[in-house]
């Protein structure tokens, strides 16, 4: 396993298909955390030095000046509970980085009776599952436990999974012309909203009838979800709802979970709406288990790998999830809940809350986190059109176990 240096300063085939964009959340504390600014930089300077490069032609690359990684404000006249946090924006940063950003940021905003971090990273320096794990490992140095904290920071490990041939049609990707403006996450203007609800895994298998022996918790909450906003959002019989998901690569390449860059592969499934009328929310679950399945095998993930390089390396031609162009009646689905994120404890427990902040996030894109409670609870944040909040809420009430309390 290497140390912080990296290997090769090029990004992987998995880093450079991800947006350009930061990916961003708040950890809300209900108690004052000390200064975090000296051992946040020492603990990267030893663990995590690409924090402090920047990103250039594809390249890892020492910065002309020292990036500004970490910020402070404190507010002894705030309260936790006076905070507004979904409709406060505290980063210090935007939603996309600059050629002069930081690679990794935090913000620590200390109030009368607690601490919220506002923490980002640019995603093609890691994904979601490198950003919480940093988190996590930093706040276990922290408490001086004993345990190894190097990253696996060798970004050629992706290269070394490459498939000889392309062996599938991958309809996870299109290919675009990389000499004029991406249409990446463009969508025309709709006016969006958030639902947040809690939902516990029994309970909610229960109420749906989920008899299926292998469908995890995921494949229900995406077979559901789909089902009833395609309903609400009337979705013409013959039109096909396209659904996207995100997923973890690392387990399948055989990648240790300590590599520190991008593993993210993506998984596509095309419901008809038909479909979506006719079948049952157990039928559909075992759908999307049996596509799933069918596409986190190491020959698939490989084969991804292939595709996306043969094509990169055409003149003016970029790899790009097939999301980046889904339309008013497809969702994508975003599952951080079997992330360590309740565990990042800074010396008096670990967060009352963890919350994704407000900003242009698109409409049908869904987000499942854990909560503090137990494994098998988990937060869900649905962003949706206006129009059909009121409806989708109160149809998602009824499956509620407990109500969520806002911070």
């Amino acid at each position: 396993m290497s140390h912080s240096t990296t290997n090769s300063t090029d990004l992987s085939l998995s880093d450079v298909i991800v947006p350009v964009c930061y990916t961003r959340l708040v950890l809300i504390y209900d108690y004052v955390i000390n200064d975090l600014e000296k051992p946040l930089l020492k603990f990267l300077h030893h663990y995590c030095r690409s924090a402090f490069k920047q990103i250039l032609d594809n390249k890892l690359v020492d910065p002309v000046e020292r990036p500004k990684i970490f910020t402070r404000k404190i507010n002894r006249n705030l309260s936790v509970a006076s905070l507004n946090v979904e409709q406060s924006d505290i980063f210090p940063y935007g939603r996309t980085p600059d050629d002069h950003s930081p690679l990794f940021f935090l913000h620590q905003f200390t109030v009368r009776d607690g601490t919220l971090l506002a923490i980002g990273v640019h995603h093609r320096l890691t994904d979601g599952h490198g950003l919480i794990h940093l988190l996590y490992r930093f706040s276990i140095w922290l408490s001086k436990v004993q345990i190894p904290f190097q990253f696996e920071h060798d970004r050629s490990l992706i290269a070394k999974r490459i498939a000889p041939t392309i062996l599938y049609e991958h309809r996870e990707y299109y290919i675009e012309d990389s000499s004029l403006f991406s249409s990446a996450i463009s969508q025309s203007e709709i006016e969006t909203d958030v639902i947040v609800k809690r939902y516990k895994k029994d309970n909610l298998f229960s109420k749906l009838k989920i008899t299926g022996k292998h469908v995890s918790f995921n494949d229900v909450l995406v077979a559901w979800l789909t089902k009833l906003i395609s309903r609400i959002r009337r979705v013409p019989r013959e039109t096909i709802v396209r659904v996207g998901m995100p997923t973890n690569g690392r387990p399948v390449l055989r990648l240790e979970e300590d590599y520190f860059g991008n593993c993210v592969f993506y998984i596509y499934i095309p419901f008809l709406m038909s479909d979506l009328q006719s079948m049952s929310v157990n039928d559909l679950s075992e759908r999307v288990h049996e596509e799933r399945k069918r596409c986190m095998t190491r020959a698939y993930i490989e084969s991804a790998l292939a595709y996306i390089k043969y094509n990169t390396a055409k003149p003016n031609h970029r790899v790009c999830p097939i999301f980046n162009l889904f339309g008013e009646y497809d969702l994508t689905f975003t599952n951080w809940s079997r992330f360590p994120m309740y565990q990042i404890d800074f010396g008096r427990g670990p967060p009352r809350r963890v919350f994704l902040p407000p900003g242009n996030r698109r409409n049908g894109m869904i987000t499942i986190l854990p909560t503090s409670e137990e494994d098998n609870e988990i937060e869900l944040y649905i962003r949706l059109d206006k129009r059909y909040i009121v409806e989708l809420s109160k149809t998602l009430s009824t499956y509620e176990i407990q109500k969520q309390a806002v911070a």
